[in-house]
């Protein structure tokens, strides 16, 4: 009822309504859903926006020292690049409504892509764990970008989940070190990518629940009330996990054809 209201009365109840849209939203993420009402999709925002907005936000602290290593500078553009490539794969339809020639065009945009070999993070038993508040955000940003690259990358996707799973177990764990403070204050928009890149990545709604509740309540403290981080964030997770499906289906054809000759 309140979002079916003329828009004069809904900027009378901004506040309020951005509470229930990221309520709204933070569900459709956790399970995975369409959300249930057109005023939750962003047909005016681009997956990318998100990284643009962390490197905005990086460029903007470089002047009174950053908190970005250059390793982690490194690997943001990168995922910005790769990111900026693929972002017409979120113009096409679902994959249950996708044509043929809609599946075979965003296969092929996969296909050509040759994502970076970012860094991939250590295994969580072994090295130091961070102790700075700084070195702990540079781990997570880590992290995320080696995520983002399995997600992205075409070979034997399932053969990483393993490693996919110890690395969104580590990311979850280092994300409830850092101090809420630091993130309000320091790098919301890192966090917003880093939780939904995370969530992207996690195969249940208990994985992705632990991250978007831990993210959505530090967000509601910087983010306004038209939900700009939580929006990007939702139209670069629906990427994301719209790829992660793609990626599977040669997989999957090649399990029906085997069952088919044995």
């Amino acid at each position: 009822m309140l979002l079916s209201l003329p828009v004069a009365r809904r900027d009378e109840l901004g506040p309020l309504l951005g509470v229930i849209k990221l309520a709204l939203l933070s569900f459709s993420c956790i399970f995975d859903v369409s959300p249930a009402w057109n005023c939750l999709t962003f047909t005016d925002m681009r997956p990318n926006c998100i990284l643009r907005s962390v490197i905005a936000s990086m460029t903007r602290h470089r002047n009174d020292g950053t908190i970005y290593a250059p390793t982690t500078i490194d690997h943001l553009f990168d995922v910005y690049e790769c990111i900026s490539q693929l972002h017409t794969i979120a113009d096409y339809p679902t994959l249950e409504d996708a044509t043929t020639p809609d599946m075979d065009h965003m296969l092929h945009l996969l296909q050509t892509l040759n994502p970076p070999r970012l860094k991939e993070a250590p295994p969580p038993a072994t090295g130091p764990p961070p102790t700075s508040t700084t070195d702990k955000f540079n781990t997570c940003c880590i992290l995320a970008t080696s995520i983002v690259s399995r997600l992205l990358r075409a070979e034997s996707p399932g053969n990483e989940d393993s490693t996919l799973q110890a690395e969104l177990d580590q990311l979850t764990q280092r994300i409830t070190e850092i101090d809420a403070a630091f993130w309000i204050r320091q790098a919301p928009e890192t966090l917003a990518w880093i939780i939904f890149t995370g969530a992207a990545a996690a195969r249940t709604s208990l994985d992705r629940g632990r991250l978007i509740l831990y993210g959505g309540t530090i967000l509601t403290a910087v983010d306004s009330e038209r939900l700009v981080l939580v929006r990007q964030g939702w139209v670069y997770f629906g990427l994301l996990r719209k790829i992660r499906r793609l990626r599977a289906i040669p997989a999957q054809e090649l399990v029906l054809q085997a069952e088919s000759r044995a």
